[in-house]
C-alpha cells in the first residue's frame, strides 16, 4: 500500500511525506475517531462503519477519506450534549496527530479557513468536471478544455496568469476574484459541453461529477458554493434547497452582525453612562446629553426596539415600538415583555426565561423569529423579532428588534390565492383547449369524410355523365350518316353543332374530373432540377411550338424538392397558354427566369401574345372561367389546376399582364 500511495501522492503533485506517514495515518484515522466515543453502543455503530470503509480498495479508500471523516465528525457531535468535542478542538488533534494526512489535497482542503476551502471546493468540481468531459467525450476541438484544466490545476497559487477564455484582465487576488473567476470557467466549460454534445449528455456530466464532490464534502457549511457554479436548468431540488439554506444563512449572519454592532453600540454608550454616574458631580450634564444621544439614535431607527432586564421586565423602548403597539413609552417602561404578546405566547415566554438562565443555552437568541404580538387595543398581528444578549457588570439585558410584517404577510397571502385562482384559471382554459381540439378533431374527421364523398361523387359522376354523352354523339353521327346528302345546309350546321357540343362536354367532364384530383394522389416529392422539367415539357409541346414557330428563352433555374408531376403539369399548362394565346401575326415569344429569396424562390413565364384585360385579372384563375376574347375553345379548367398545384406546394400564384402587350405569371415555390 505504502508504494501505490506513493506513486498517487506524487501524481497528485503533493509535498513529498515518508510512506509510512501516510500509510499509517490512513490506517489509524478511523481507529482514532472510533476511541473518541465512550459509549459502548455508539462505539460499535462507528466501527460497523469502518468494516464497510476498509472494504474498499485502496483509491477507494482515499477518494472517500474526506466523506468518512466528514461523516465521523458530524456523528461525534451530534451524540455530544455536552459539547466536548468541539470541531475547532477535534481538527486540531487531527492535524497534529495524522500531518502526513494533509499533504493529500481533497483531504486537506476539510482544515482550511471558510474562504480557502470555498475556492479549493470550486477548484476540486472544475477539475472534476474537466477530467471527466475529456475522458468521456475528449477535448474540445479547440483545446479549451485542456487550456483551462491547466489553469485550474494552479488555482489558487497562479504568480501571473491570463487565459483569453477569461474575461478578467489580472490575476485573481481575493477569494471574491477566485470565486468569480472559476464561475466564468465552469460556465464556459459547460456551455461548450452543451453546444457541442447537447443538453442531454451535459446533464450526465454534471451530475456525475456533482454527484461525486457532494458525496465527500456535501456536510460542510461552505459547500453551496458549489451548486452555485451550475446552471440553473440543471439544478434540482436538493441543490436548490442548499443553495438556499446557504443564502438564508448569509442573511442571518448579516442581521446578527447588525445586532451586534448595535449592542457594541449600546455597550458603548452605557460605560459611558457608567461613567458618568461614577463622576456624577462633574458629569451629570455630560450623561444626560449621552441619553439623549441614544435616544435620537433608537427613535431614528425603522424598527422597534425593546430593552428588558432578566427578569422580562421593559427598561426602554423607541418611538418605533409606541407606533407599532399602540403604548406610549411611560406606559410600557417597568412592564413586563407578556404585556405585548398574545396570551398563548405568555406561558412559553416565561419558561424560556426560566431555562435561559439556569442553563445559558440559548435557542431564540440572535435568529430570526415570526411569531404575533397584541397591541394596546387587544389586535393580534404577525412580527419578526431578532433578540440579542448584553451583560454589563453582573447583570444581564435582552435588546429585541421587531418589525410588523402585516403587510408582508397580506402580500404573501394575496400571492397564494393569485396563484390559486391562476391555477384554477390554467385547468379552465386547458378543459377549453382540449374541448376546443377535440371539436377540430371531429371537424376535420367530417371534412376527410365529406372530401372523400365529394371525391367519389366527382369520379362516378364523370363516368356517369361520360357514358350518355358517348352515346348522344355516336348515334348524332349513324343519323347523319343514315341520311348522308338528303339534308340541306342547315341541317348539317344543326349536326355539327350537336357533335362539338358533346366533345366539349365530354371535355369539360374530363377536365372537372382531372381538377378534383389533383392532389389527391400519393405525394411523390423528390429533390428534382427545375431544368430537366423545362426539357420533358418542350417534348411533350414539341408540336404545337414547331407548328406556330415559337421561341422559348430560359434562364439556369434551380434544383427543389417538389412533386416532378405536377410541375411538369403546372410549366406545361403556363407554357401551353401562351402558345394558345398567342397573336396571330407575331410568333410567339415565352421567356422562362427566376428569382431567389431567403427562403422561396420566384418563377416567371412572360409572352408577347394577346393578354389579358384588367377586370378579367382577378377572376383569371377561378374554375370555368374564360377571360380571352379570341374564341379559341376551352373549358377554363387550366389556371384553377396551376393554382391548386402550387397552393399545394404552400406557394403563390398571380399573373401581371396588359390587354394587347402579352401576360407574366409569377408563382413561388419553397426551398424546403
Amino acid at each position: 500500500m505504502q508504494n501505490w500511495l506513493s506513486r498517487w501522492i506524487n501524481k497528485q503533485g503533493v509535498a513529498k511525506v515518508t510512506d509510512y506517514s501516510v500509510g499509517e495515518s490512513l490506517a489509524n484515522l478511523i481507529y482514532f475517531l472510533k476511541n473518541q466515543v465512550t459509549d459502548e453502543t455508539k462505539a460499535s455503530a462507528l466501527l460497523d462503519a469502518t468494516k464497510s470503509y476498509k472494504k474498499l480498495k485502496e483509491k477507494a479508500q482515499l477518494e472517500q477519506l474526506p466523506y468518512i471523516y466528514l461523516s465521523y465528525e458530524q456523528y461525534l457531535t451530534e451524540i455530544d450534549t455536552q459539547k466536548i468535542y468541539t470541531l475547532e478542538r477535534l481538527r486540531k488533534r487531527v492535524r497534529e496527530q495524522f500531518p502526513g494526512l494533509l499533504t493529500i489535497p481533497s483531504f486537506s482542503l476539510v482544515f482550511e479557513k471558510s474562504d480557502l476551502q470555498q475556492v479549493l471546493l470550486c477548484r476540486l468540481f472544475l477539475k472534476k468536471l474537466l477530467e471527466s468531459s475529456i475522458e468521456t467525450l475528449g477535448d474540445a476541438q479547440d483545446g479549451l478544455f485542456k487550456k483551462i484544466l491547466n489553469w485550474v490545476e494552479e488555482i489558487p497559487n497562479i504568480p501571473t496568469a491570463n487565459y483569453s477564455f477569461l474575461s478578467i484582465t489580472s490575476s485573481p487576488r481575493t477569494t471574491a476574484q477566485w470565486l468569480a473567476a472559476t464561475d466564468e470557467a465552469a460556465n464556459i466549460v459547460i456551455s461548450k459541453l452543451e453546444h457541442q454534445f447537447g443538453e442531454t449528455w451535459t446533464r450526465h456530466i454534471v451530475e456525475r461529477t456533482y454527484n461525486n464532490i457532494a458525496h465527500r464534502f456535501s456536510v460542510l457549511n461552505t459547500f453551496p458554493v458549489v451548486i452555485a457554479l451550475i446552471p440553473d436548468k440543471f439544478l434540482d431540488a436538493d441543490k436548490i434547497g442548499r443553495l438556499s439554506k446557504h443564502q438564508l444563512t448569509n442573511v442571518l449572519l448579516e442581521k446578527t452582525t447588525y445586532l451586534e454592532e448595535l449592542n457594541e453600540t449600546l455597550k458603548q454608550k452605557n460605560k459611558e453612562l457608567q461613567k458618568a454616574q461614577n463622576e456624577i458631580l462633574l458629569g451629570r450634564k455630560q450623561m444626560e446629553n449621552t441619553l439623549e444621544q441614544l435616544t435620537s439614535v433608537l427613535n431614528t431607527v425603522n424598527e422597534g426596539i425593546i430593552s428588558a432586564n432578566a427578569d422580562s421586565k421593559i427598561i426602554m423602548v423607541n418611538r418605533t415600538v409606541e407606533k407599532i403597539f399602540g403604548y406610549t413609552e411611560k406606559e410600557l417602561i417597568g412592564q413586563p415583555l407578556s404585556i405585548l404578546m398574545p396570551n398563548k405566547y405568555q406561558e412559553a415566554h416565561r419558561r424560556g426565561m426560566s431555562r435561559y438562565m439556569e442553563t445559558r443555552t440559548p435557542r431564540v437568541l440572535n435568529t430570526t423569529v415570526k411569531i404575533e404580538g397584541q397591541r394596546k387595543d387587544g389586535s393580534i398581528f404577525p412580527l419578526e423579532l431578532n433578540i440579542a444578549e448584553t451583560k454589563l457588570d453582573d447583570q444581564i439585558f435582552f435588546t429585541a428588534a421587531v418589525r410588523d410584517i402585516t403587510e408582508r404577510v397580506a402580500m404573501e397571502e394575496e400571492l397564494i390565492q393569485s396563484r390559486d385562482k391562476l391555477e384554477i384559471k390554467v385547468q379552465e382554459r386547458t378543459k377549453d383547449l382540449q374541448q376546443t381540439q377535440q371539436n377540430l378533431k371531429d371537424t376535420i374527421t367530417e371534412l376527410e369524410r365529406s372530401n372523400k364523398e365529394l371525391e367519389q361523387f366527382a369520379y362516378v359522376a364523370s363516368h356517369d355523365l361520360q357514358e350518355p354523352l358517348r352515346m348522344v354523339g355516336s348515334y348524332t353521327q349513324l343519323i347523319k350518316r343514315k341520311i348522308g346528302k338528303q339534308t340541306d345546309e342547315t341541317v348539317n350546321e344543326y349536326f355539327y353543332f350537336v357533335i362539338d357540343g358533346v366533345a366539349r362536354m365530354r371535355n369539360l367532364i374530363s377536365d372537372l374530373l382531372h381538377y378534383s384530383r389533383v392532389g389527391k394522389a400519393k405525394s411523390n416529392f423528390q429533390t428534382v432540377s427545375l431544368n430537366d422539367i423545362i426539357i420533358l415539357t418542350q417534348k411533350n409541346l414539341r408540336s404545337s411550338i414547331m407548328s406556330n414557330q415559337a421561341i422559348l428563352k430560359v434562364d439556369e433555374l434551380p434544383t427543389l424538392f417538389i412533386d416532378k408531376t405536377l410541375i411538369s403539369q403546372l410549366f406545361q399548362n403556363l407554357i401551353g397558354n401562351a402558345l394558345k394565346f398567342r397573336k396571330e401575326d407575331i410568333a410567339p415569344v415565352i421567356t422562362i427566369s427566376a428569382k431567389e429569396y431567403k427562403n422561396h424562390w420566384e418563377f416567371m413565364i412572360a409572352d408577347n401574345g394577346e393578354g389579358i384585360e384588367a377586370d378579367q385579372l382577378d377572376r383569371i384563375f377561378d374554375a370555368f372561367h374564360r377571360a380571352n376574347k379570341s374564341g379559341i375553345k376551352g373549358s377554363g379548367i387550366g389556371l384553377a389546376v396551376c393554382k391548386k398545384i402550387v397552393e399545394l406546394h404552400k406557394g403563390t400564384i398571380w399573373v401581371v399582364s396588359q390587354y394587347g402587350a402579352g401576360s407574366t405569371f409569377h408563382f413561388t415555390l419553397p426551398k424546403s
